[in-house]
């Protein structure tokens, strides 16, 4: 109750230790995805991609989240590569290391 007069939600408790996993919390229940899971599905989106370049970036997991490295010639690109594996991350926070080189004509 002081919690909600304090405009301060309470965090649920999850119990059992985590390690790599990111921990997703739905109604009542817990549900862990592997990380690696995720990673596997980040790298299937860009290797689907039309754009090259995407297709060869490199997707790692980083501690307990993801990261991007590699090459693109646009900020366009860079930007696109991160929204696409966002979106199989549900909204967690990527790593973009990906720099932009523009290639001269």
């Amino acid at each position: 109750m002081a919690a909600a007069l304090s405009g301060h939600a309470e965090r649920p408790q999850v119990k059992g230790q985590l390690t790599g996993d990111f921990v997703v919390l739905l109604g009542n229940g817990v549900m862990q995805i592997e990380l690696q899971d995720v990673v596997d599905r980040a790298r299937d989106t860009l290797r689907q991609s039309k754009i090259r370049e995407l297709r060869k970036l490199v997707v790692e997991r980083v501690g307990e989240g993801i990261s991007l490295r590699g090459y693109a010639s646009t900020f366009y690109h860079k930007q696109l590569a991160q929204e696409l594996v966002r979106k199989e991350l549900d909204g967690e926070a990527v790593l973009n290391h990906i720099q932009v080189v523009h290639l001269l004509p």
